[in-house]
């Protein structure tokens, strides 16, 4: 009546695939996102995003690095995408770097920054790569340093 001798196969099952976790508009989180599952997002966010599966709704925004095996941009990103799977629709808007293995960007999407096909975009970054795209005061500082000479 109250044993313990269940066997492994008498266990509960584990759900396969699990709902995405929603921020929703009208929420803006800082701060730095981890999922191994699926991320979606219509809200604000201010930080890095490592997941399985990123959506970034049109009414998104997002700053930072985000890294994910599977990426679909609807919305706004400013910062580095890294994903093997990056798909661009024609409201998306990302001012950054995109490393991939398989990008498809539909007519209107706009992309400022540079592409780049790799391996293994989820791979850490060697610290000595360069930075492909300057953007913010970065770009400023150097603007201002060239005028004075």
């Amino acid at each position: 009546m109250f044993s313990k001798s269940r066997t492994p196969a008498d266990k509960p099952a584990v759900r396969a695939s699990a709902a995405p976790s929603l921020i929703n508009r009208g929420l803006a989180i800082t701060g730095d996102l981890h999922s191994d599952g699926e991320i979606q997002i219509d809200g604000e966010v201010t930080g890095d995003i490592n997941c399985n599966q990123l959506v970034i709704g049109e009414s998104a925004t997002v700053r930072g690095e985000i890294i994910a095996e599977a990426v679909t941009i609807r919305g706004e990103v400013n910062g580095r995408v890294r994903g093997s799977e990056v798909s661009l629709s024609k409201t998306a808007k990302v001012v950054g770097d995109i490393l991939h293995r398989s990008l498809a960007m539909e007519a209107g999407a706009h992309l400022e920054g540079q592409v780049r096909k790799v391996d293994d975009p989820r791979a850490p970054l060697p610290t000595s790569m360069p930075k492909l795209l300057q953007t913010g005061s970065d770009k400023a500082d150097k603007d201002s340093r060239v005028k004075e000479s």
